[in-house]
């Protein structure tokens, strides 16, 4: 009965702080409240530009999409190594991060840029960009 009740205790806290994250008309919504506006360009994966602008529509953060071929993550399944990444380039500081790829709908990108907290009261916080890009650093070269 305890290990019940510590488990049921435990995960109902991990849904308290569970935040719903989706994307409406452009619009980044963290639990229903404005976050941040989002809007792609082109079409696949290796075209794809999106912009991340804040509440006032200033864009802030520019994302583009490459791959490049990796000789040690070659396999069976990747014969040629492939590896997808994005690149973050954050327009005020000047600053870029990368992040290894496979996200490209927006919900995706909506909450990898929630779950990084780059936005506070609707601007971009530019703390939160430099712990990104030093989490986050340049470590590809598209082809």
């Amino acid at each position: 009965m305890k290990l019940f009740l510590t488990l049921f205790l435990l995960l109902s806290s991990f849904s308290i702080f569970a935040q719903k994250v989706e994307v409406k008309d452009s619009v980044i919504n963290v639990d229903n409240i404005p976050y941040a506006r989002i809007e792609a360009e082109g079409g696949g994966f290796q075209q794809k530009t999106v912009t991340i602008s804040d509440l006032s529509n200033k864009p802030v953060i520019v994302i583009r999409y490459y791959n490049t071929n990796i000789i040690s993550k070659k396999m069976a399944s990747n014969p040629n190594g492939t590896v997808f990444f994005a690149d973050f380039s954050f327009l005020q500081s000047k600053q870029k991060g990368q992040v290894e790829s496979y996200f490209v709908k927006l919900e995706k990108i909506a909450k990898h840029i929630v779950k990084s907290k780059l936005f506070k009261d609707g601007k971009i916080d530019e703390e939160a960009v430099g712990n990104f890009v030093l989490i986050n650093p340049i470590v590809y070269t598209k082809n």
